[in-house]
């Protein structure tokens, strides 16, 4: 270990951080650092430790704010696409009469198409469900209860 440099902790972590974030494997670390500068094998593991816990804080910060952004984001989406219901109702109305296009996308091709019989039937039932009308009737149901103790023989 003639003629090479001593290094401080904090550049050694500092190292570490950088080649752990280049993918680099623990046996080209201590290949390098070993090469260059006075340490040992173990103290090089325990500065790659402490870079891990460094890298894994960022990553974790990082995450949190990539999940703020995509909350913001999402939510703002959602403000700016909520339909009322008299708006979902013309949409399934004007399916259910066929006065609909549908735009697809078949092989990068955008083609209008028409409704199919299968969306028209899906809408109606939509809207039937919507307003009620496949409701089961409420019926007044009298039971007249009997006087003591029901006994199973």
């Amino acid at each position: 270990m003639e003629g090479k440099a001593k290094i401080s902790k904090a550049k050694g972590v500092e190292i570490c951080i950088k080649w752990l974030e280049d993918r680099k494997s623990r046996k080209e670390i201590l290949q390098h650092i070993s090469e260059s500068y006075k340490v040992s094998d173990k103290t090089v593991d325990n500065w790659m430790k402490e870079a891990r816990a460094v890298i894994q804080g960022r990553q974790q910060e990082a995450e949190s704010i990539r999940l703020m952004h995509m909350d913001a984001a999402i939510s703002e989406a959602v403000k700016e696409g909520l339909l009322s219901d008299m708006e979902i109702e013309l949409i399934l109305c004007k399916i259910i009469s066929g006065g609909l296009k549908i735009e697809e996308f078949i092989k990068g091709n955008a083609v209008l198409r028409e409704v199919t019989p299968t969306e028209i039937t899906n809408a109606a039932k939509v809207i039937y469900a919507k307003r009620g009308s496949n409701a089961p009737e409420k019926k007044d149901v009298n039971v007249k209860m009997l006087d003591g103790p029901v006994i199973f023989e």
